[in-house]
């Protein structure tokens, strides 16, 4: 068992090196909606969400398990900090690290983080020899799922964004048209015979 304190226990990992090529991506294509079903089973069942990444996009599947109430563990950096905190989650701290060579899409001279694999270790034992400790953050993310990501909160969220980005455009486009018929008022008047081609001559 993990850490030798459960029987049964199992830790799935989920590899994505090396990169996919044209066709692993064909056959994730083709089976979406089958792998769909399975990961959203495979987080139902799981204990913990464990994610000790270097980069991340948005998070979705942190955020997925976060919503089922599960305590997660993941690096304190990228895009899962925008739903993620101290008190939802188990953070990991990290350090920067330039790439020195390439790997995947990701390219040398790029700077990803390192996350601290002792904490990383530390925090695994704490939730399973602490099990309320965990049940208790993963409760507190739930809610927080719940009231800052459910569809209608982002849908609030979006439209709130749009309505004011709209405001700020027509703010902007009323001085343009002020300036603009400030600039015509100032030309010269020129007469209309003498706007004709051949008066310029």
């Amino acid at each position: 068992g993990l850490f030798g304190l459960r029987a049964g226990c199992v830790c799935v990992v989920s590899d994505r090196t090396p990169w996919p090529g044209p066709a692993e991506l064909d056959l994730a294509r083709n089976m979406e909606a089958a792998i769909a079903v399975a990961c959203d089973a495979l987080l139902a069942t799981a204990d913990c969400y464990f994610s000790p990444h270097r980069s991340e996009g948005f998070g979705l599947t942190l955020l997925e398990s976060m919503s089922l109430g599960k305590p997660v563990i993941a690096t304190a950096y990228s895009g899962n900090m925008d739903f993620m905190t101290a008190g939802n989650s188990f953070l990991l701290p990290y350090r920067l690290a330039t790439l020195e060579r390439d790997y995947g899409p990701y390219m040398r001279g790029a700077v990803w983080a390192d996350p601290d694999l002792d904490e990383a270790a530390r925090l695994m034992r704490l939730v399973v020899e602490q099990p309320d400790e965990g049940h208790a953050r993963g409760a507190v993310a739930r809610d927080d799922v719940a009231r800052e990501r459910h569809p209608a909160a982002t849908g609030a969220a979006v439209k709130h964004r749009l309505e004011a980005i709209r405001a700020a455009v027509v703010r902007i486009g009323h001085f343009a048209h002020v300036e603009v018929r400030r600039d015509v008022e100032e030309q010269p008047q020129v007469s209309r015979e003498c706007a004709r081609p051949q008066c310029r001559e």
